[in-house]
């Protein structure tokens, strides 16, 4: 998680921001908690997102299955950090619909 292209450079350490001991990145970042996870999780990543790139989603997907957590991806390759398209907004809302009443009922 993190990294490459979004990693800033402290200019007085020359370490990427949060590298240094006791840095807020470092205790704040999910993946620090990653071994932790346990709830089954819907993640859904646009590939348009300026947010967060691609492989920030596809990074936790693969955490929580390679610890068995029960976990779908969906990929919208039209939309960003919003769904935008009324008809992928009606698949994101379906999706979520579907994940809730599985994992609530």
């Amino acid at each position: 998680f993190g990294g490459p292209p979004f990693a800033r450079v402290n200019a007085d350490t020359n370490m990427t921001v949060g590298e240094e001991e006791g840095g807020a990145y470092k205790k704040y970042t999910p993946s620090a908690k990653a071994h932790l996870w346990k709830t089954p999780t819907l993640v859904i990543h646009g590939a348009k997102d300026f947010r967060l790139v691609e492989s920030e989603g596809i990074a936790t997907f693969t955490a929580l299955q390679r610890q068995g957590v029960p976990s779908e991806f969906l990929y919208l390759p039209t939309e960003n950090h919003h769904c935008l398209n009324p008809q992928n907004s009606m698949v994101w809302h379906d999706s979520v619909l579907q994940w809730m009443k599985r994992w609530t009922s």
